[in-house]
């Protein structure tokens, strides 16, 4: 730990902490995270010198930070300068590194490791990997980008087959004769860190040492864990948790050495480092948030009663779950962006090098931002504001790159095809783009407003999350109550409570009657709607009892001109109607950038004339005889007009589901959902994309 302590360690210890916000997170929540997790740790690890970390800021993090938090990048540059921490490298904007092109993966990681160069004039060895998603083929792309070392859990290692006493020190992998050193980080640290009192962690060093000399063990987790945490500031700071951690490895120091991990190979004791072949995995928690709600519970149950057994430890890391890319399975939203992502990279390649190509390139990858792809216990994918920041940047990227490309042939075709985008056309105009899901009934998934950015069809369907039967088990709003597979509570006094020990309801969720969506959310969902249905069925549970499934995609034709979406009816009425009252009803989701707004205004025009409605979010309503509709979710900001080519009765309910998120299972506002009934042959359907106020 200290360069005045001579003798050979009996155990050395490296932390390494991962700092992140998601690319478009709110600015008052990255304040927040500041003052109550980054700038203390840091002033405690400033007043520490003999504490030596290795730190990784996300690029999108510390974008953010140089514009609005300037003092905290100083005080990096301070401890980078004395070399008291070492900073790693990492996709700049914390991708999914192993769902992204080569070029992509590259391109992320040298962008992290030049700008450390230029800000702080070090020279990153390490990476931190994003969600700590690993696949076998990633030493290849990782030794190409100039790292030369990656921390993974050490479950990994033991699926691998590595035994668990061997897991203290450097391995080494390879991928097409390129190869990374991979450190496995201790699961039973991530576990006392900073739940535990600190004379546990100080223990388990201890035991490893006496062990074997020289261990290494490796702690690597979220460094929002010290303060943003739910309970974790209280803890951390208010009750001196760090303080007495630090004063711990100090009084420590006579049999414990901290290390950085870029510079181990100067400090370990000399010996070769064993080559391992590791499977596609990640953190526990993550491989069971990636599969089916419904499989989850039995997963945990599983664990749970091999947890139980006397050979646990030699049986547990064999039973897994999945693999990351399961989310784009489980939420084809997310799969949807990441194919458009790649087919709007496909296009960016075939421009010339220069300032439109960066400029293109650089939103693509801010769009590449893991956050919004997935969902966990965090907000992930429900939280509207990410989702729109990824969509935001895509559309830019795109927004320059049709501009290069225009005049070239088949570059900026009207309507075409991709092999990213099987089944799907993508229409093109100047001011808009749709994509259009061929083998579901012509459903549109995406509408895009050009000149804001905004992806208006960017709705997330109603799904069940295993968490969902707190709901059925809860009798009481805001309770405690385990949630499984978190990190154990610790004890009275001695640390903070993990995110994972506790479910809480928040206000409003504790009566909610879930509703789950059967179809994907977007324009011009045809549905067949049973006679009497009642107005109250639209948007609830029972909404599958009242309707009888699509039609089939040649009963209409959808077009693009201009910023107008129109879908024209060969039928206006569905086969059935006139014999057994059955309504043919066209459905629109729309979410305009602020779903939960309080200001959102439905106008309606009718045969009768002008109806003007301010609601609030949560109001659902229906009218007879409209012809036109437009809705705004704040006065003067984006909208959408829908015209109707006869006067028609109007549904609407607002879309909310019920998700998880660092203070407890919340109601998330999605956006909008419209019903348009259908009242004549040769129905027509348009939507018209509404400019900002000046």
């Amino acid at each position: 730990m200290s360069a005045a302590v001579d003798e050979t360690p009996h155990a050395r210890l490296a932390l390494v902490l991962h700092f992140h916000q998601p690319v478009g997170n709110l600015d008052e929540v990255v304040h927040r995270c500041c003052d109550r997790c980054y700038a203390p740790f840091l002033a405690a690890l400033e007043a520490h010198p003999d504490v030596v970390a290795t730190l990784h800021f996300s690029g999108a993090l510390l974008e953010w930070l140089e514009q609005h938090r300037p003092e905290i990048i100083a005080v990096l540059g301070r401890l980078a300068g004395r070399r008291q921490i070492e900073l790693q490298t990492g996709g700049f904007y914390e991708p999914i590194l192993a769902v992204l092109p080569p070029d992509d993966v590259r391109e992320q990681i040298r962008m992290q490791t030049g700008y450390l160069r230029q800000r702080f004039g070090v020279e990153a060895t390490g990476l931190w990997l994003t969600e700590r998603v690993w696949e076998p083929h990633l030493p290849e792309l990782l030794a190409d980008a100039g790292v030369r070392y990656v921390v993974l859990d050490d479950t990994i290692f033991r699926s691998a087959g590595v035994p668990q006493e061997e897991l203290v020190g450097a391995f080494e992998t390879e991928h097409l004769g390129r190869a990374v050193r991979v450190y496995p980080a201790a699961k039973a640290l991530r576990y006392t860190i900073p739940f535990q009192p600190p004379e546990e962690t100080i223990r388990l060093l201890r035991e490893a040492g006496e062990r074997r000399q020289g261990a290494l063990l490796v702690y690597a987790d979220d460094g929002e864990k010290f303060g943003e945490w739910p309970h974790t500031a209280e803890t951390v700071y208010g009750g001196r948790w760090l303080e007495r951690f630090f004063q711990a490895l100090r009084e420590a120091r006579g049999w414990l050495r901290m290390v950085k991990l870029g510079e181990d190979e100067a400090v370990a004791p000399a010996r070769p480092r064993r080559r391992v072949y590791l499977p596609t995995a990640s953190y526990d928690e993550m491989m069971i948030w990636t599969l089916p709600p419904e499989v989850q519970p039995r997963m945990a149950a599983l664990v749970q009663e091999l947890d139980r057994r006397p050979d646990a430890s030699q049986v547990r890391p064999f039973v897994r779950g999945g693999t990351w890319r399961a989310f784009f399975a489980r939420y084809p939203e997310s799969d949807h962006l990441h194919k458009r992502i790649l087919e709007a990279g496909r296009r960016i390649a075939a421009l010339p090098d220069g300032p439109a190509r960066s400029e293109a390139r650089r939103d693509l990858l801010r769009a590449e931002c893991n956050c919004a792809f997935w969902h966990g216990v965090f907000g992930g994918l429900y939280l509207v504001h990410l989702r729109n920041a990824l969509w935001r940047h895509l559309i830019r990227a795109e927004v320059v790159t049709d501009r290069e490309l225009r005049g070239k042939p088949d570059a900026s075709a009207a309507s075409s095809r991709s092999e990213e985008l099987p089944g799907r056309a993508v229409l093109r105009s100047p001011e808009a783009v749709a994509v259009l899901e061929e083998g579901e009934g012509s459903l549109v998934t995406e509408l895009d407003q050009r000149s804001t950015g905004l992806n208006v069809l960017s709705v997330v369907a109603r799904r069940p999350e295993a968490y969902h039967a707190e709901l059925a088990r809860r009798g009481t709003e805001g309770g405690g109550g385990s949630s499984g597979g978190g990190e154990p509570t610790g004890p009275e006094g001695g640390g903070a409570r993990s995110i994972h020990d506790d479910v809480v309801l928040k206000e409003g969720v504790r009566d909610v009657v879930l509703a789950y969506d059967t179809h994907r959310r977007g324009a011009f969902v045809d549905w067949i709607v049973a006679a009497g249905t009642p107005r109250a069925a639209y948007g609830s549970a029972a909404w599958s009892d009242f309707h009888h499934g699509l039609l089939g995609r040649e009963a209409k034709t959808v077009v693009l001109e201009g910023r107008t979406l129109i879908a024209c009816y060969r039928e206006g009425r569905s086969p059935k109607s006139g014999r057994d009252g059955t309504r043919l009803g066209v459905e629109c989701s729309f979410q305009l950038g602020e779903p939960g707004s309080p200001e959102r205004t439905i106008t309606v025009e009718a045969s009768a004339g002008r109806d003007e409605t301010r609601v609030g979010y949560a109001a659902a309503g229906g009218i007879e005889g409209a012809t036109s509709v437009v809705v705004r979710e704040r006065p003067g900001g984006p909208g959408i007009r829908v015209k109707l080519s006869a006067p028609s009765e109007v549904w609407w309910f607002p879309v909310e589901t019920v998700s998880a998120s660092e203070a407890g299972l919340e109601r998330t506002p999605q956006g909008t959902s419209f019903l348009f009934f259908s009242s004549a042959p040769g129905f027509t359907i348009s939507l018209e994309l509404l400019e900002p106020a000046a």
